[in-house]
């Protein structure tokens, strides 16, 4: 199974190609009004918005959920849990996930959301640095595959 660098899900399959991707031209937000600017459907893309490979949703009251399928196995994943934001950075804990998600209930994962605007956010994965660009999307394109049972 591919490593995972996610707002959510992202394998490092996806990374260049979306690391390469212009950043937003957007004022970076923080505290509640980058949580609130987060709230939507989100795009992994691994075609600059083409197809999503995997979503992420994230709530007025703090839930988001992750699912959608990697190249490198068949079954679909997802994933679930509770966000905050402090400042720039964006953590959240997995409280449900299929036995795909990269990250098993009760893990932690933060990021530094580096720009956000109508169309797309960045993030920095705090372990690498490396950066990634996410595209919203109406809640009515979410299509999660079949996850994998927990």
């Amino acid at each position: 199974m591919a490593r995972w660098w996610p707002v959510l899900a992202l394998p490092v399959v996806h990374a260049l190609a979306l690391a390469q991707a212009p950043a937003p031209h957007g004022t970076t937000l923080q505290g509640d009004a980058l949580h609130r600017a987060l709230e939507g459907l989100w795009c992994n893309t691994a075609d600059q918005g083409r197809t999503c490979w995997a979503y992420d949703e994230f709530f007025a009251d703090g839930r988001f959920e992750a699912c959608g399928r990697t190249e490198d196995d068949p079954r679909g994943f997802f994933g679930a849990g509770v966000v905050s934001v402090s400042g720039q950075r964006m953590c959240y804990v997995v409280t449900r996930a299929s036995a795909n998600f990269w990250l098993a209930p009760g893990q932690r994962y933060c990021t530094d959301i580096t720009a956000i605007d109508e169309r797309m956010h960045r993030y920095r994965d705090i372990d690498t640095g490396a950066e990634f660009t996410l595209l919203r999307r109406p809640r009515s394109d979410k299509h999660c595959p079949p996850a994998a049972a927990p």
